[in-house]
């Protein structure tokens, strides 16, 4: 089967009587990302086409036990680690922020289903505290971090 990105895959199937059951692995080392899918009858008919789902949902939300930053605090010009448990394989951006709103680093980094982990390299902070937010798939989350001199 393979990993493919940005891609159609397409199997015809012929039913004939029965039913058809689609289904995708999901775990650890399985990362189903399904935009649609499509069904078409090949012969107009009075056969009843029945569309299922057991796809959660909403669980692309992050929570704050989802995310750790370390260490906290941080000495200036220090690597900062970011750690972040993703129930979906995403582009998520990172942004450090002053407490006067400026923004003062961002990177952006692909996450993919489970445990991940991203190194920031943020030069030349002043010491103080900075608001760290991560969007990942239409979702925020801020967490406070403290530099040191």
């Amino acid at each position: 089967f393979g990993h493919r990105r940005g891609g159609m895959l397409s199997y015809p199937v012929t039913v004939s009587g029965g039913s058809l059951e689609v289904g995708f692995l999901h775990g650890p080392s399985e990362n189903p990302l399904v935009n649609a899918i499509e069904v078409l009858v090949g012969q107009a008919s009075s056969n009843l086409v029945q569309l299922k789902s057991r796809l959660p949902i909403g669980t692309s939300k992050l929570s704050v036990n989802d995310v750790t930053l370390i260490p906290n605090p941080v000495f200036k010009n220090e690597k900062i680690t970011v750690q972040l448990v993703s129930s979906i394989e995403s582009l998520t951006f990172v942004s450090m922020y002053s407490l006067n709103g400026a923004l003062v680093y961002q990177k952006s980094f692909t996450t993919f289903v489970g445990h991940n982990e991203m190194e920031l390299f943020p030069e030349n902070l002043e010491a103080g505290i900075y608001l760290v937010k991560i969007s990942t798939a239409g979702n925020d989350m801020l967490k406070k971090i403290i530099v040191k001199n």
